[in-house]
C-alpha cells in the first residue's frame, strides 16, 4: 500500500496529524469548523493549533465576518514551510514540478529528453532537476524530497523498474537515476502516481484511469493506493477489450490502450490532443466521428470496471484534462452498456487535469510529512 494509515501512534499525535492534515486540504478553516468535522473537543483543538503554530506550520489569517458573537478567524498551512519536487519521466520529455506544503504546484517546467538507458541520459536528467531546484531558491532544509513518476512498473523491494515497454527497457536498476540526485526520492508508476493527486478527493474505494499516450489506473481500497502481489495492479489498459483487435504496444492485440489511449485522439490531428479538441469543438467531421468511437470503447470498459469493482471510477490522463464538456454525453453512453446502476454518477473527472503525473509523484512526500509531524 502507498499512503498507508497512521498507525500505533499516540492519540495526541494521531489528533495533531488529523487537524494538520483538515487545514492543509481545506480553505477558510476555523477552529470551529475543525472541531465540528473531526468531532473533538475546542480545548484539544485549540491546544493543537497552538502546538501547529509554535511548530511554524500553520497561521492564523484573516477574519471572518460576524454571525452573532466573537468573530472567528481562519487557520491556514504556512505553504513555505517544506516543499516537495515532482518529476514526470516520459520517453521524450521530462516535467518537474515544485509543490508547498499544502499540495500545490507553484512552479513547473517541461523540457524535451529523450529517454534512453545511457550515463548521459542519467546525468542529463540529474542536472536538470538539480537546475530546476536552484531555480526556485529553496532553502535545503525545507526540500523533503523528490517523487519521479515513470511509465512502467516499478519494484521498490528490489529497487527495480522491472519492464517498461514505453521506455523499452526491464530489470533496470533505480540507483541509475538515484546516483545524481542528491536528495531523497521515492519512485513510482505513472498511473500510480496521477491517481495519488486525487487521493484526497477520493472517499473510501475507487478506481483511477489514467488515459495518456498509454492507458493505466490506479486502485484504491479504503483510500489506500493497492500495488497488487506483482507491483501491477491497475494494468487496465492491457485487458482485452477487442478479441484479435488493434495491434497493442505490448504485442497482443485488442487492448483497451489500442482504443482509448490519447494517441488514438491525437493521430486525428497532426499529432496533437490539444489540436483535436479545438478541432472537435469547430465540429469537425474526422474528429467528431473519432470522438463518438471513442468514447464508445471507454464506455465499454469503465462499465467492465464499475461490474468488477463497484465503486467510484475517476477519469484522468491527458484525455480526461479535457473532459468535463463531454461529461454527460460520455455518461449517457456508459449507462447503455450497464443496466445494474440505475444512472452512471459513478463517473467523474479528476480533480487535478494538469501535472497530475509530477503533482502526485511529490505528494508522496508531502504525504509522508503529514504522518510524521510529532
Amino acid at each position: 500500500m502507498i499512503g498507508a494509515k497512521v498507525e500505533n501512534q499516540p492519540m495526541k499525535q494521531m489528533n495533531k496529524i488529523k487537524i494538520f492534515r483538515f487545514i492543509c486540504h481545506n480553505t477558510d478553516v476555523t477552529k470551529q469548523s475543525i472541531a465540528y468535522h473531526l468531532g473533538m473537543s475546542m480545548p484539544t483543538v485549540l491546544q493543537n493549533i497552538k502546538a501547529l503554530v509554535a511548530d511554524g506550520l500553520v497561521e492564523e489569517q484573516k477574519t471572518l465576518a460576524s454571525t452573532g458573537g466573537r468573530r472567528a478567524r481562519t487557520v491556514s498551512v504556512v505553504r513555505d514551510a517544506r516543499f516537495a519536487v515532482g518529476v514526470e519521466i516520459t520517453a521524450r520529455h521530462l516535467e518537474t514540478a515544485l509543490l508547498d506544503l499544502g499540495g500545490f504546484i507553484t512552479a513547473s517546467e517541461r523540457v524535451s529528453l529523450a529517454y534512453q538507458d545511457s550515463p548521459e541520459y542519467y546525468r542529463a536528467f540529474g542536472e536538470h532537476i538539480a537546475s530546476f531546484i536552484q531555480k526556485q531558491a529553496i532553502p535545503t532544509d525545507r526540500l523533503l524530497g523528490v517523487g519521479i513518476s515513470l511509465p512502467g512498473n516499478v519494484d521498490t523491494a528490489r529497487d527495480l523498474i522491472t519492464q517498461s515497454r514505453v521506455l523499452r527497457i526491464a530489470n533496470v536498476s533505480l540507483q541509475k537515476f538515484r546516483r545524481h540526485l542528491p536528495y531523497e526520492t521515492i519512485f513510482c508508476n505513472d498511473a500510480n502516481a496521477a491517481g495519488l493527486a486525487e487521493q484526497k478527493y477520493i472517499q473510501k474505494d475507487a478506481v483511477f484511469l489514467s488515459l495518456a499516450e498509454t492507458v493505466g489506473g490506479a486502485v484504491f481500497f479504503d483510500r489506500q493506493l493497492y500495488m497488487g502481489e506483482q507491483y501491477k495492479s491497475g494494468e487496465i489498459g492491457h485487458m482485452i477489450l477487442v478479441p484479435d483487435g488493434k495491434e497493442c504496444y505490448c504485442g497482443k492485440s485488442g487492448c483497451m490502450d489500442a482504443y482509448c489511449s490519447s494517441r488514438v485522439l491525437s493521430s486525428l490531428a497532426e499529432g496533437s490532443l490539444e489540436r483535436f479538441f479545438q478541432k472537435l469543438s469547430q465540429g469537425d467531421p474526422a474528429c467528431t466521428a473519432g470522438w463518438e468511437t471513442y468514447l464508445r470503447y471507454l464506455a465499454i470498459s469503465v462499465t467492465n470496471l464499475r461490474m468488477a469493482f463497484d465503486c467510484p471510477i475517476i477519469l484522468g490522463g491527458y484525455v480526461g484534462a479535457y473532459l468535463s464538456p463531454y461529461l454527460s454525453r460520455f455518461q449517457e453512453l456508459a449507462s447503455l452498456y450497464n443496466t445494474f446502476d440505475r444512472d452512471s454518477d459513478y463517473l467523474s473527472v479528476c480533480h487535478a487535469p494538469d501535472h497530475a503525473y509530477a503533482l502526485g509523484a511529490g505528494l508522496q512526500f508531502i504525504e509522508r510529512f503529514y504522518d510524521s509531524i510529532p
